[in-house]
C-alpha cells in the first residue's frame, strides 16, 4: 500500500529548522499502515532533512555548520538561465533532499527523544513544500501478491504435508 501526503511550512528569510515530526504522524495514522518505510522529500532545492534531538545549542550548531558553506563562486544559472544563489543548493545537499524513516507496529523506529527536522536555508521567506510518502502493509492486511496456502500444501517451496 502507498500513502501520499503533501505539507507546507512557512519559512522565514533566514536560515529555518522546522520540527514536522506532528505532521508525519498524523499522516502514519492516518495511513492505518503498520509496516513499512516513510519517505520525507523536498521536492524544491536548498532544503534537507535531519533527525535531531531538540536541544538548542545542536541546532543552532548545525544551521551555522551548513550557513559556513557559501560555494566559489556564489552565484549560478540554473536550467532556465535564471541566476540564482549557490548556497542554499549546496547547504541543503548536506543534509540531503530526502529522508527515510522505518515504522514497526504503527511506530517510528528511531529514539523517541529525536525530532524530524525540516532546514530551509533559502533568503526567501516562502512557504515551502514537503511530501510524505509512506509505503507498507496495513494492520491485518496480507501481503501484496500473497496467495493463501491451499490445504495440503507448505509454505516451504518442495514440501508437501
Amino acid at each position: 500500500m502507498l500513502f501520499s501526503k503533501s505539507g507546507y511550512v512557512k519559512t522565514s528569510t533566514g536560515c529555518d529548522a522546522l520540527v514536522i515530526t506532528p505532521e508525519v504522524r498524523w499522516a502514519l495514522r492516518d495511513s492505518k499502515i503498520k509496516e513499512g518505510w516513510i519517505l520525507l522529500h523536498a521536492p524544491q532545492s536548498g532544503a534537507g532533512w535531519a533527525l535531531l534531538e531538540p536541544i538548542k545549542e545542536i541546532i543552532e550548531d548545525l544551521k551555522q555548520f551548513c550557513s559556513s558553506v557559501r560555494g566559489a563562486k556564489g552565484e549560478g544559472k540554473n536550467k532556465a538561465k535564471e541566476v540564482i544563489k549557490t548556497a542554499p543548493l549546496l547547504q541543503g545537499a548536506l543534509l540531503g533532499a530526502s529522508l527515510t524513516v522505518p515504522v514497526a507496529k504503527g511506530h517510528f523506529l528511531f529514539d523517541p527523544k529525536l525530532e524530524i527536522y525540516l532546514f530551509d536555508f533559502t533568503d526567501t521567506g516562502k512557504r515551502r513544500e514537503f511530501l510524505i510518502q509512506i509505503m507498507g502493509e496495513a494492520e491485518g492486511a496480507a501481503p501484496q501478491g500473497a496467495v493463501a496456502p491451499q490445504k495440503g500444501t507448505s509454505q516451504v517451496p518442495g514440501r508437501n504435508i
